[in-house]
């Protein structure tokens, strides 16, 4: 049994210090000092006005927003009206960075990425690249928390790039200290993580606030513990401690969660006497300042402590003390109980190693969910071996409720993430393109310049030429394939289909038949991770495309509310895991079989997909019973005279494109389907792909 508990203190080692990225002020503020500093920015601006105004209110927002939503919310509204009358490209960045604040304060992760993505652009393009690189600074906590840490790789090194363009050194070594939260606790390598914090340190100019250093070092201790370094990770803490001789609150708050971490290291170096000292010590110094967290992991460390010991009365006082503090929390979503502390900077290095750090209220009402989870659990093996069998089954179905609700927030999340890392790929395939359409505009100036260029160099001229021809002419090839894959991407995903599967997915969660809703969200996201992880081929297996078309399918059946049925007939000497065909071919028009076919149906309509071999070609066929091509363009024409439908021109252009390398080429034919009398019964589509 301690060997059990020993496993499970190792796994809920907690992060040491990291101050909330989020936050407008560097220090705890009380509420007359908030008010002051309030009142200090609104009179600039009250006496400032054109570009001056805008940035005082960028000023103003960013103190204000975390505490007065509504009053911010009215003066965004300002920002851009001033800003876009003024044509003033930074003060416009300015407030989409506020408005992605905002958002994130609501929890509204969504539209907070789009807005500081937004911001990020445009500070850029106003050559402010410190801002720049702090509005993509703001996107690593909604990556961490949606699941795409994969993702804050790559913006690392963007936003490094930005402020190594503004030679900011103290943004570097904020930047490397969140790199080193993110090698500690999701890429689970401490040996980066340690090499990032030197690289911070390396950064300190004499001018970095002590407390900022003091944080540095407590990462690097919680590295040296990840590596298994206990005698390193003390002398880590003792150097951060070093770093903070003043009294402040914010002092206060750092030394206790040190005294914290330093009871957890001295735990792994069997000292326990010492570090329920230490642990203890910081208990009391978080209980005199009213931090219900702080309270709460301190008793969760000594309840763990005391199991370890056989001492299960204690253990139960303990996790008892943790499990109030957090349903504490979760019902007020603050860290403090007292109100004075409204306007106090909450620190973050609380967090379970793996949980991203997020602090909305939200944010610590999910924390506390997490806290309430893991005393439950303790609780319930407490008073099983304490032998009171009916509170350790009370508290078991609690472990049980408050897992349930944390893995309905988290499907909640991965949706939310699927979404976020759509447009990441999606606004990196505009840069691509951007790119390329730049590179072609640099390709023509230099043809411009050798032009010039007198007959007497005419020989030279003319290879430079053809070589810039050819050049050229791929990149223009490259560029026309972008183009076309960036369309169809949008094709597979508009926004439409997703929300609506969505929308649909909810009403079955609403309905509470939540097993077809996880039938559903499972087809969902393998659609969706199938398209995105397929979007940048030309080519995909017959068998995932099946896949994709029977997922599409039924998705589109829930979302019509069984308007039609489907079959997918392949002919069995089809080696469908061998073969492969151009992404998604057919979906544009599976798309219109039920947009403009089967949905104007007055009866229960059918689509048959079709695959059979014939002569070496592929015969791949979509066929509807619905009501033919031209009674849906007259429909079309009466709901919407300028609808222009672009699915078969970019179809055709795709096949276009295909058919330049291919000796074999594909074909297209669309059949509208009439009976005897000529009364349309449908419409068939067949593509003729060559095997080889």
């Amino acid at each position: 049994m301690i060997e059990y508990m020993n496993r499970k203190v190792l796994k809920n080692i907690l992060l040491f210090l990291f101050v909330m990225i989020f936050s407008i002020n560097a220090n705890a503020l009380s509420e007359e000092e908030y008010f002051h500093l309030r009142d200090s920015l609104q009179q600039q601006v009250n006496i400032t006005a054109g570009h001056e105004r805008v940035d005082a209110l960028f000023n103003l927002v960013r103190h204000i927003v975390a505490y007065e939503q509504d009053t911010a919310e009215a003066l965004i509204r300002e920002e851009f009206e001033l800003a876009e009358n003024l044509g003033y490209t930074n003060g416009l960045a300015q407030a989409y960075q506020n408005k992605g604040s905002l958002f994130y304060q609501r929890d509204d992760f969504a539209k907070a990425f789009e807005n500081f993505q937004q911001a990020s652009t445009l500070f850029e393009e106003a050559g402010n690249y410190i801002e720049a690189g702090t509005s993509l600074f703001y996107i690593v906590p909604i990556y961490s928390f949606t699941g795409n840490n994969a993702l804050n790789r790559e913006l690392f090194l963007r936003i490094m790039t930005f402020y190594k363009k503004a030679a900011n050194k103290a943004n570097l070594g904020m930047l490397y200290h969140w790199m080193a939260y993110h090698y500690n606790n999701f890429d689970n390598n401490p040996e980066l993580a340690k090499q990032s914090i030197q690289k911070a340190l390396q950064m300190d100019q004499g001018n970095t606030p002590t407390i900022v250093i003091s944080g540095w070092y407590g990462s690097l201790a919680l590295a040296y513990s990840k590596s298994g370094q206990f005698d390193s990770s003390l002398i880590a803490l003792n150097q951060a401690n070093n770093y903070l001789k003043g009294k402040t609150y914010d002092d206060e708050v750092t030394r206790l969660i040190n005294e914290r971490d330093l009871g957890n290291v001295l735990t792994h170096l069997g000292k326990t006497d010492s570090a329920i000292y230490y642990i203890e010590k910081s208990r009391r110094k978080a209980d005199s300042l009213s931090y219900l967290y702080g309270v709460a992991i301190c008793c969760f460390s000594l309840g763990q402590i005391n199991m370890g010991n056989h001492n299960y009365e204690d253990a139960i006082a303990n996790f008892s003390i943790a499990f109030n503090k957090a349903d504490e929390i979760n019902r007020t979503g603050n860290f403090f109980s007292n109100n004075d502390k409204k306007y106090t900077t909450e620190w973050i290095g609380d967090a379970w190693p793996g949980y991203p750090k997020y602090v909305t209220r939200g944010g610590k009402k999910y924390w506390a969910k997490i806290l309430l989870k893991n005393t439950s659990y303790y609780l319930s093996e407490s008073y099983r071996l304490y032998g009171d069998a009916d509170m350790a089954f009370q508290y078991y179905r609690a472990y049980h409720a408050w897992s349930d609700s944390l893995k309905a927030i988290e499907r909640i999340r991965d949706l939310l993430g699927l979404q976020i890392a759509y447009e990441t790929r999606l606004k990196d395939r505009k840069i691509d393109t951007l790119s390329q359409a730049n590179k072609l505009k640099e390709i023509r100036l230099r043809q411009s310049i050798y032009l010039i260029i007198g007959l007497g160099a005419f020989i030279l001229l003319s290879i430079s030429y053809m070589l810039l021809f050819n050049r050229q002419r791929k990149l223009r090839e490259e560029q026309e394939k972008g183009l076309l894959k960036q369309k169809l991407f949008q094709l597979q995903l508009n926004p439409h289909f997703i929300f609506n599967s969505l929308s649909s997915i909810q009403h079955l969660v609403v309905e509470e038949d939540t097993e077809k809703a996880s039938i559903y969200l499972a087809r969902f996201s393998n659609l969706i991770r199938n398209i995105l992880y397929s979007s940048s081929d030309d080519a995909i297996t017959l068998e995932n495309e099946i896949k994709n078309i029977e997922n599409y399918l039924t998705l589109q059946k829930l979302r019509y509310n069984k308007k039609f049925d489907y079959t997918i007939d392949a002919d069995p000497a089809l080696e469908i895991e061998n073969i492969e065909i151009p992404v998604m071919l057919a979906q544009p028009f599976i798309e219109n079989a039920i947009e403009h076919g089967v949905k104007h149906k007055g009866s229960k309509g059918h689509i048959r997909v079709g695959f059979k071999l014939h002569d070496n070609l592929l015969e791949f066929e979509v066929e509807d019973d619905g009501i033919g091509r031209q009674k849906a363009q007259e429909i079309l024409q009466q709901q919407n005279k300028d609808h222009r439908s672009m699915a078969t021109a970019i179809t055709l252009e795709r096949i276009q494109v295909l058919n330049r390398k291919r000796k074999k080429k594909i074909r297209l034919e669309i059949v509208d389907l009439v009976d005897a009398n000529g009364i349309p019964l449908g419409t068939k589509v067949r593509f003729e792909i060559p095997l080889t």
